[in-house]
């Protein structure tokens, strides 16, 4: 059984920082691009919105397979912000390897758990032909 559900990104609690254009509500963005990292102990989930001008982060722990922890930063991102965080997350795990990169995708399609493991599915691939 999850600890945790998947959260939703677009929350009404998160700390926002100023934006050059006081015109976008960074809440009322819905996010479009995500990128995929990885460490030895996390996942690492940005998503950004269509013109890459908000980012927010999902946390993925990996240190149980067989439990599921997930937790949504908060805070959402300028790109220089998200560029510095993951700069930092990367430095501190350079001991155990360091931030890795592992795919761009468009959306998480879900959780599915076999035998003791959770295994994260994702949407790697699309079509914009209808």
């Amino acid at each position: 059984m999850a600890k945790s559900h998947l959260p939703a990104y677009a929350s009404s609690s998160a700390k926002i920082h100023p934006s050059n254009d006081p015109e976008i509500d960074p809440n009322s963005c819905s996010l479009e691009k995500f990128k995929l990292y990885e460490t030895r102990a996390r996942f690492y989930l940005t998503g950004s919105d269509r013109n890459k001008r908000f980012f927010r982060v999902l946390k993925i722990d990996r240190s149980e397979p067989s439990d599921l922890n997930i937790s949504e930063d908060p805070v959402v991102y300028s790109p220089q912000e998200i560029k510095n965080l993951l700069q930092r997350i990367d430095e501190g795990n350079r001991a155990t390897g360091g931030l890795n990169p592992v795919a761009k995708v468009f959306g998480i399609a879900g959780y599915i758990k076999f035998l003791e493991s959770y295994y994260l599915i994702l949407v790697t691939d699309r079509n914009l032909d209808s």
